[in-house]
């Protein structure tokens, strides 16, 4: 095994990595360990997969590497529409029935802010969103209507819910109570290789900053986060925080925006609370990482402005 090929031997095997140390690999390695267990869990994944990664010095962390499987498949017609899919890599997964990839591309893709609160979702938006069949939108749709992240609306489209300023703020109670205990698991389980996967993250987020590109920001942001809840390994704390970020995902893209609209503010609060996360790690320091995640999340809607921000633009949200 060359330093760029992951072998999986059958759906019970442990992947096995051996990677560049490029943070944003890292983290993507890391990801994909996840994803292929719960594969593997719900029988999804196809039984003899080999993966290889190709030659690149800086893979995106959202980037799912080319992959082949052992098994011969027909080849497939390319198209021209730079879908969800493809950016997101889902679509690259092997083994993949066509709606559970369908429901893992949306779901990234609200989790990662693309729609804004109160937008109404057609099934033919997020078919050409998805570059997939009709069916297999429609199954991922609906699913996302049940756990929460749509309401269902006639003629098979669905909105994104507008929560009020009292669910919001219940909403944030229940992310700084479960996601600072889960950076509190994360200080105890992490080693110095997942700190550094961290720390080069975090310095991507601060260029985002720098450069003004606020969805590349959001899609790191959400990784950041989600990256620590993986490794805090608490499987059912895990699946409560998506929950919330579920509904909560377009608020917090709102939120990002809105830190942008006076100067300095947005470079003074987006990532220092993850400089301290970062610290805390470093030293094993679990109350301290409880803290830090803490203020990260409460810290904007205590802001001067934005809830009088938020209830203009949201006037149906008071």
């Amino acid at each position: 095994m060359n330093a760029h090929t992951l072998v999986l031997a059958s759906p019970f095997a442990t992947p096995v990595f051996d990677m560049q140390s490029d943070p944003l690999v890292t983290i993507a390695a890391s990801a994909a360990e996840a994803v292929f267990g719960k594969l593997r869990e719900t029988q999804l994944l196809a039984p003899s997969l080999v993966v290889e990664i190709k030659d690149n010095p800086r893979v995106g962390f959202d980037q799912v590497p080319t992959m082949k499987s052992t098994r011969k498949t027909k080849k497939k017609s390319s198209h021209n529409v730079r879908s969800a899919a493809a950016e997101s890599g889902v679509a690259r997964l092997p083994g993949l029935t066509a709606n559970a990839r369908a429901y893992l591309q949306l779901k990234q893709e609200v989790l990662s802010g693309r729609f804004r609160p109160g937008e109404v979702v057609t099934l033919r938006a997020v078919t050409g969103l998805l570059g997939s069949g009709e069916m297999a939108a429609r199954e991922a749709v609906k699913r996302l209507i049940s756990e929460g992240a749509f309401k269902a609306l006639p003629n098979r489209s669905a909105r994104v819910p507008v929560l009020r300023r009292r669910e919001i703020m219940q909403f944030c109670e229940l992310r700084a109570l479960l996601e600072s205990r889960a950076a509190a698991a994360a200080a105890a389980n992490i080693t110095l290789h997942q700190i550094e996967a961290l720390r080069g993250m975090n310095a991507h987020m601060v260029a985002c900053v720098s450069n003004g590109n606020l969805e590349e920001y959001k899609r790191l942001n959400k990784a950041f986060h989600f990256e620590i809840y993986r490794i805090a390994d608490n499987a059912p704390l895990s699946s409560l925080i998506e929950s919330l970020w579920l509904a909560m995902a377009p608020f917090i893209s709102y939120t990002i925006n809105w830190a942008t609209t006076i100067p300095g503010r947005f470079e003074r609060i987006a990532t220092s609370r993850h400089d301290e996360l970062l610290a805390a790690f470093q030293n094993r320091d679990m109350e301290g990482a409880r803290t830090a995640m803490h203020n990260d999340i409460g810290e904007i809607h205590e802001t001067d402005g934005y809830w009088a921000a938020f209830e203009d633009w949201v006037p149906d949200a008071r």
